[in-house]
């Protein structure tokens, strides 16, 4: 079965927005300002969560999605040259760096932030 990505509107309590591919939420998310772009590193895969606001509302929607590949998604993330500036949390277990999505971010410079080497998962 196909994945479904959706975004919620967090005020009206529904999904507004429904795409089978990363695409419609890139086209959802260009009218509208990032409050923040959380990165969760869950053994090897990335788990994303975007906070978008709709004028003064501030994170009005919520959109949510696993990647199979942590690299993927930190890479995916460098790619959104539109979103450079957006502030940033990077995840992992009980750590969290806060900082701007910027030029030249990569899962290697992720993993530094972190502090944490690459370990194998049981």
């Amino acid at each position: 079965m196909r994945e479904v990505h959706e975004i919620f509107d967090n005020v009206e309590n529904k999904i507004v927005s429904r795409s089978r591919n990363l695409r419609g939420i890139l086209d959802f998310a260009r009218n509208r300002t990032i409050n923040s772009i959380e990165v969760q590193r869950d053994c090897y895969e990335g788990i994303l969560a975007i906070h978008l606001a709709e004028g003064s509302q501030n994170y009005r929607y919520s959109y949510r999605t696993r990647f199979a590949s942590y690299t993927v998604l930190c890479d995916w993330l460098a790619a959104r040259r539109s979103w450079h500036g957006a502030p940033l949390q990077l995840m992992q277990k009980d750590l969290t760096v806060c900082i701007a999505l910027e030029k030249g971010f990569n899962s290697q410079k992720a993993q530094a932030m972190l502090e944490i080497p690459a370990y194998e998962c049981a």
